[in-house]
C-alpha cells in the first residue's frame, strides 16, 4: 500500500531544493537545511543515525564511511532514511525531545518509525512520477530494469525493487531471503488480490533462482528460473505460471527475487 502523505512529503523535499532530475543531491537537502552529514569509520553493523544537538540547535547525521562500506547505493538510502527521521514532523519532535537511535534502514526493521523513514527514504531518492512514467509505456518491469532503475537514481536495489511492485498493477512480489531464509515478502496489490498474500513457507524453495544462488557463490548477475506458484505458494488450490528473477545483493548474503505471476487472463 502506498502512504500517500510520506510521497506527498518526498516531492515537497525535492521540489522545495531544485532535485528533479536523477539522482537526487542528498549533501544540497541537508545544507539546505544546516544538518551535518559526519561519515563514521571502521563501525560493523552501523547503518545509520540522526541526532538533534540542543547546545548548537541542530542536527548531524552520522553514516558508514565509503571507504569502509560497501555500496554507495546503500549509504544513499541510509542518508535519506535519516533525513526522514527529519522531515517527518513526529519523528523530529521525538528527536528534539532527545530520542534517538541507530536506525536499521533498508525495510529489514518492522518497527513503525523505521518502516516510515525507509519509505520517505524510497520516496525520496525515486520520484513516484519517474514509476508512472515507466509503467505507462510498459505496465510491468524485469528485474535488470529495475535494477537499472535503482543505478540511474543511486538508491538501493530493494528500495528500487519495492518501489516498483507498490505502483505496478502486475501481479508480483518481491522476495528478499538470506542464507535461504525469507526476510521479507511484498506482494503488488494485485497479487494480494489474487490470493498471493504471503506465501505461506519460510525457505526459499529447492531449485528456484534464489536457491540456486544461495548454493553457488560463483553465479554472478541475475537468475532465472520458469516454474509454477505453487513451488512459491504450497498452500494455494489454484496452479499458475511463475517466472522468477533472483539477484545477490551484493556481500550482504541477502538475494533479492521478483516473482512475476500470470494468471487467467494473461494466459
Amino acid at each position: 500500500m502506498i502512504n500517500r502523505a510520506i510521497e506527498k512529503l518526498a516531492d515537497d523535499v525535492r521540489a522545495s531544493y531544485g532535485q528533479t532530475v536523477a539522482p537526487v543531491n542528498l549533501d544540497v537537502i541537508a545544507e539546505a537545511e544546516s544538518i551535518s552529514l559526519v561519515p563514521i569509520e571502521k563501525c560493523e553493523g552501523f547503518h545509520g543515525r540522526i541526532e538533534f544537538l540542543r547546545e548548537a540547535a541542530s542536527f548531524v547525521i552520522y553514516y558508514p564511511d565509503p571507504n569502509f562500506a560497501p555500496s554507495r547505493q546503500r549509504i544513499r538510502f541510509s542518508i535519506a532514511h535519516e533525513l526522514g527521521h527529519y522531515f517527518i514532523e513526529p519523528h523530529r519532535e521525538l528527536l528534539v525531545a532527545g530520542k534517538s537511535h541507530d536506525s536499521t534502514p533498508g525495510f529489514i526493521c518492522d518497527n513503525a518509525l523505521e518502516v516510515e523513514a525507509d519509505e520517505f527514504a524510497a520516496a525520496l531518492l525515486i520520484p513516484a512520477s519517474h514509476i508512472e512514467q515507466r509503467l505507462r509505456r510498459r505496465s510491468f518491469m524485469t528485474l535488470g530494469e529495475i535494477l537499472k532503475m535503482a543505478d540511474d537514481w543511486q538508491s538501493s536495489a530493494r528500495s528500487a525493487a519495492i518501489r516498483y511492485v507498490r505502483y505496478t498493477g502486475e501481479a508480483c512480489a518481491m522476495v528478499v531471503s538470506k542464507q535461504g531464509k525469507l526476510t521479507r515478502y511484498i506482494p503488488s496489490d494485485e497479487a494480494d488480490g489474487l490470493g498471493y498474500r504471503f506465501t505461506g513457507i519460510k525457505m526459499v524453495p529447492e531449485g528456484s533462482a534464489a536457491h540456486r544462488l544461495n548454493n553457488d557463490s560463483s553465479k554472478k548477475g541475475v537468475e532465472e528460473s520458469h516454474s509454477a506458484t505453487k513451488r512459491w505458494f504450497p498452500y494455494l488450490r489454484d496452479e499458475h505460471d511463475l517466472h522468477e528473477e533472483s539477484f545477490r545483493l551484493g556481500g550482504s548474503g541477502y538475494v533479492l527475487t521478483l516473482l512475476s505471476i500470470s494468471h487467467d487472463e494473461d494466459e
